[in-house]
């Protein structure tokens, strides 16, 4: 998946880390094999290179598919699984390529290419309607990669237990000090990792994602370029929204919301937010700084 994980639990039992850790990365690499972008054999790799029509993938991708066009269809379609053409347009793609402004036309060509309309399901395949139709799900699978984690730890048993993948992370039961696992919201400095937390969080058997633009994005004649493209105009989302964190039951459901939300906006995210009753922390840029809110069940 490109990024590092880590588990942390506790067992009054002694635990054998080295088995624990080749049980943790196979469950990890189950879902890598079947969804990465990176692997030539995976079911994604092999949908993209194949032309129009249906074809057979695992149970596993179909369930992050539908998930995703759930996310679509509530979004009104700013989440949408198969925008990597317009991601690799705009120079956020395998190759981050800064300054890269392209010209109306290629947009428009590549905005005909995507869609989450175009992608279907049908008795157990996954169809596309176009050849050119491109399935990227990063936006989700890092967070579906946590759910089954920790439920392959907790069928071993274990009931205290926090699990992060590349930032996605989930926590089960309590610490070590008998409390809910606590984590912290990180503010939206722009540029590397500053560390600097702008709010801790406590996980009552619940997930939590972050999505933002602080990191990937840049600056063109005083306009700010973020990797979040708007699939109904192709060109990145302008908007004062730094990062978007989610708060759910499921770290599939909280990725994939938190990169929706963002790409809505403040106003409209917030507002599918209470019609959806999801815990949302939204941080704002100001002319005086970051303004958080908040949705009404946060």
């Amino acid at each position: 998946m490109g990024t590092t994980w880590s588990v942390k639990l506790i067992s009054e039992e002694s635990v054998e880390e080295s088995d624990l850790q080749i049980g943790i990365q196979a469950v990890l690499d189950n879902v890598d094999s079947k969804m990465s972008n990176w692997v030539s054999s995976s079911d994604v790799s092999e949908f993209n290179m194949a032309g129009s029509g249906c074809w057979a993938v695992s149970p596993e991708t179909l369930e992050v598919v539908a998930l995703s066009q759930s996310i679509s269809a509530l979004s009104d379609g700013l989440f949408d699984a198969t925008l990597e053409p317009l991601i690799e347009l705009w120079g956020f793609g395998a190759e981050f390529r800064s300054d890269q402004i392209p010209e109306g036309e290629a947009v428009q060509q590549n905005l005909a290419m995507v869609g989450y309309q175009k992608l279907r399901i049908n008795e157990g395949e996954l169809c596309k309607d176009v050849d050119e139709l491109f399935l990227n799900l990063s936006a989700t699978a890092k967070g579906y990669a946590v759910d089954l984690t920790m439920e392959y730890l907790a069928s071993l048993g274990y009931h205290d237990i926090l699990v992060e993948v590349g930032g996605e992370i989930r926590g089960l039961g309590l610490n070590r000090n008998g409390e809910f696992w606590r984590v912290g919201i990180e503010s939206p400095l722009d540029g590397l990792m500053s560390g600097a937390i702008q709010e801790e969080v406590s996980l009552e058997n619940q997930a939590l994602a972050t999505s933002g633009d602080y990191r990937n994005y840049f600056m063109h004649e005083g306009v700010r370029y973020s990797h979040i493209i708007d699939a109904r105009t192709g060109y990145p989302v302008p908007q004062e929204l730094a990062s978007v964190t989610v708060r759910h039951d499921s770290s599939a459901w909280a990725d994939g919301w938190a990169t929706a939300l963002l790409a809505m906006g403040a106003e409209e995210g917030l507002r599918l937010a209470e019609q959806q009753r999801l815990a949302v922390y939204l941080i704002l840029r100001t002319d005086t700084g970051f303004e958080v809110k908040t949705s009404s069940v946060w």
